[in-house]
């Protein structure tokens, strides 16, 4: 009888993608650019080729960091934990949510999952290109964390 090893993100690593989806939407409190906000919720959720170099694309995000991950219960708690921050109505963030996005908006944001984010399709991630100028634009609201 062999022994199942599961390969899973850290719980470390989900706080901190946790606090990343809070500073997303504190950012977005104070300059109200949805764009900007889908698209850091892009990059957070799914997975994206950074600009070609000599040596071709460099691939990031989480398909990419844990290409062996075999449980796939924490992408399931990020997307809950994204859901109940646009849909519960509690805490600090959640309060302040009805009143700066539509319902229409809600549900776009709805629309990105770090579960199908990693898994598009099979085995096959979903991939955002983003230039090297839009992850420093995206990335900067939790850059120094």
């Amino acid at each position: 009888m062999l022994n199942e090893i599961s390969v899973y993100i850290a719980d470390v690593k989900m706080i901190k993608i946790q606090n990343r989806i809070v500073k997303v939407f504190l950012d977005y409190f104070k300059n109200l650019d949805f764009t900007l906000l889908k698209n850091r919720l892009k990059f957070l959720t799914g997975n994206c080729a950074i600009d070609k170099n000599q040596n071709g694309n460099l691939m990031v995000g989480n398909f990419y960091n844990y290409p062996e991950l075999t449980d796939m219960s924490n992408l399931i708690k990020l997307d809950k934990f994204l859901y109940s921050l646009l849909k519960k109505k509690n805490g600090s963030v959640g309060r302040k949510i009805p009143k700066v996005l539509s319902n229409t908006r809600i549900n776009k944001i709805l629309s990105y999952s770090f579960v199908h984010g990693y898994n598009k399709g099979g085995r096959r991630p979903l991939v955002f290109n983003f230039s090297r100028r839009q992850i420093y634009k995206l990335t900067r609201c939790w850059k120094y964390e």
